[in-house]
């Protein structure tokens, strides 16, 4: 593989992923069509589709650069099969922070079930505490719809493990999704009839929290749902 790059240098999933597009526009007909067949064959073997771009990314390096000394693929690496055998027989660190994310509805359901969940205990209990405090069955909702929004944005800020670049936007991030929250909970109790936020039971309410875990937990490894914060 390519010691060009260091690991503090070595780009990112997307710009990795862009960066091959362009470099496959460079191979010659026989290499373009030696790293397709590649392609296809660690996908058959079930190799992780993250740590292929990067493999893949410092195959292509080489290749261009044996290129110009008239030297193929295959000459570098053997046959197709030799390679991908070797590829799946190797463990390749992925960069810290680089993980295939599931589709943004996942993530949001993922979200909005962790959430909610724990919102609605904390006002379960607090309700059951405190028989004055009217916990609505429209702010319950308002939690988890809420919920799935905050994660979509918490994720797309959250900065990769072990750098702190990108920290001030995830702490304005998070900074706002709160107010956002609290503002619109706030404009929930005070602004809506009763009759379309009736009251619900403290025990009620705790028990929808509780299935509502139960059912993050059960839908993620379900669904393998992948890039959320928790």
């Amino acid at each position: 593989m390519s010691k060009e790059k260091d690991k503090e240098e070595q780009l990112s999933l997307e710009e990795t992923k862009a960066e091959n597009q362009e470099l496959y526009q460079q191979l010659t007909n026989k290499n373009e069509q030696y790293i397709f067949q590649l392609n296809g064959r660690l996908k058959e073997l079930g190799y992780d589709p993250v740590a292929k771009e990067y493999v893949l990314n410092e195959m292509l390096h080489e290749i261009i650069e044996a290129q110009h000394s008239h030297i193929p693929a295959k000459k570098i690496y053997g046959t197709v099969m030799e390679q991908a055998d070797n590829i799946v027989g190797k463990d390749y660190e992925v960069p810290e922070g680089d993980q295939e994310k599931s589709p943004t509805w996942m993530i949001y359901l993922d979200g909005a079930l962790l959430l909610g969940g724990l919102f609605s205990i904390v006002n379960g209990i607090g309700a059951y505490r405190d028989p004055q405090a009217n916990v609505g069955l429209f702010q319950i909702i308002s939690n988890f719809l809420l919920g799935g929004l905050a994660v979509l944005v918490l994720t797309k800020y959250a900065p990769k493990q072990g750098q702190t670049k990108g920290m001030l936007k995830y702490i304005l991030a998070t900074v706002g999704v709160m107010l956002v929250w609290v503002l619109a909970i706030t404009l929930i109790l005070y602004l809506l009839p009763d009759i379309l936020n009736p009251s619900l039971p403290p025990i009620a309410i705790v028990i929808i929290g509780i299935g509502a875990l139960l059912g993050k937990w059960y839908l993620k490894n379900e669904l393998n749902i992948k890039g959320t914060l928790f």
